[in-house]
């Protein structure tokens, strides 16, 4: 028998397809091409000066060994006064537990309430690391379509739970689609996980970058009954561009959170010490500046909802900062959204994520996170792919 060298647990889960994409970028812009990247979810913005100064100081200070598991007490301390300005819960530093990015954090949210065969009901379409971290954990995803407008489908979330399900993912706003989840149908999940005993991961990446902000509310701001069956997952990187310095943290109960920590104190031990002082730091920049990305943001994001839909489909986003058109009149007989997206790069030089890693073929993702100047260029070429299509 041949010697086995990957476990069937890595070689089951899918490479993620933007960072893929983003590989073979890297080679073409090695090559001389120049590519105007939509694919990546990655602010063009630098972090706020003051952040890496705070670094900066921290590492001066000697704030370089080992720390808490569960993060520095003055960040955590921080973080709970930044979150009870608007919640019902009475939060304290033991509901907090800070990881090197949501992506960990989401990872050990699975490990940690997942047993082999639990189910994680993941709203389609989705964050393309949603599956793979469920199947990491032994646990199986079970995808339910989002309606028309892509809201969620009560009707069609209540099939699907069972003995087994042991979670639902709320990815509010959402990455592809940028939609805001409705607050009554946010309730109607709320009130699914008392009365059915599950979780709901609200991964709210993207909280800080609202461009209707009546419409949208944090899972556990909602009321104070949902939080024992929330745990909450929020990042560093998109509202303060802090992409590379890898921390976010969870907001979960104590139980949940105690174990959450246990489980970290044998992958990363702490976070990283001094960006930690960074992040206080961000937590500090006032609503004004964080205010004036979010409307550049959301200039860009008019600007291409304007030039797209004009020939597209397209449901406008109220968040994050991703389009996420259907592309079902453009296609071939039997080509793909991948097959497309492999075109727009060849003859555009344009790089866009096709919808099938998010668990919807038939669309593409196109992020506008790139300056206004490059976004015109951008949308200038692909209007004009989108019309060829559409006239041959």
């Amino acid at each position: 028998m041949a010697f086995k060298m990957v476990s069937t647990r890595v070689t089951s889960i899918s490479e993620s397809a933007s960072v893929k994409l983003a590989g073979e970028i890297a080679n073409l812009r090695s090559q001389g091409n120049r590519i105007i990247g939509l694919h990546i979810g990655e602010p063009d913005f630098l972090p706020a000066p003051q952040i890496a100064r705070a670094i900066s100081k921290a590492m001066d200070e000697g704030k370089v060994r080992y720390s808490q598991v569960a993060g520095e007490i003055s960040l955590r301390e921080k973080i709970v006064t930044e979150e009870s300005k608007n919640s019902p819960v009475d939060l304290s530093i033991d509901h907090i537990v800070v990881s090197n990015g949501s992506k960990q954090s989401l990872y050990n949210i699975f490990q940690t309430i997942c047993d082999p065969g639990d189910e994680i009901i993941i709203p389609a379409p989705y964050w393309i690391s949603f599956p793979e971290s469920v199947k990491l954990a032994g646990a199986i995803p079970k995808f339910v379509d989002l309606v028309e407008n892509l809201q969620l489908d009560i009707a069609q979330i209540e099939k699907l739970i069972g003995p087994k399900t042991k979670g639902i993912i709320i990815n509010n706003p959402s990455n592809p689609t940028g939609v805001i989840y409705q607050k009554d149908l946010l309730h109607q999940i709320g009130e699914l996980a008392l009365k059915n005993d599950f979780f709901i991961i609200a991964d709210e990446a993207y909280d800080g970058l609202i461009y209707e902000r009546d419409h949208y509310s944090s899972f556990f701001h909602l009321d104070e009954k949902f939080f024992s069956h929330t745990i909450t997952t929020k990042t560093f990187s998109k509202t303060y561009a802090m992409t590379g310095h890898r921390i976010g943290y969870t907001i979960a109960n104590n139980e949940i959170s105690l174990a959450l920590t246990k489980l970290q104190g044998h992958l990363t031990g702490n976070n990283c010490t001094f960006v930690q002082y960074g992040a206080i730091e961000a937590l500090n920049i006032s609503s004004n500046e964080i205010q004036a990305q979010c409307d550049e943001f959301k200039r860009r994001r008019d600007f291409c909802f304007g030039e797209i839909s004009k020939i597209l489909p397209c449901v406008k986003p109220s968040g994050a900062f991703y389009l996420f058109p259907n592309v079902e009149s453009i296609l071939a007989p039997q080509e793909t959204a991948k097959e497309l997206c492999e075109d727009i790069l060849q003859k555009t030089r344009v790089a866009v994520l096709p919808g099938d890693a998010f668990g919807r073929p038939g669309f593409i993702r196109i992020a506008f996170t790139v300056s206004m100047q490059d976004l015109t260029e951008a949308m200038n070429l692909l209007t004009h792919y989108f019309n060829q299509r559409k006239s041959s």
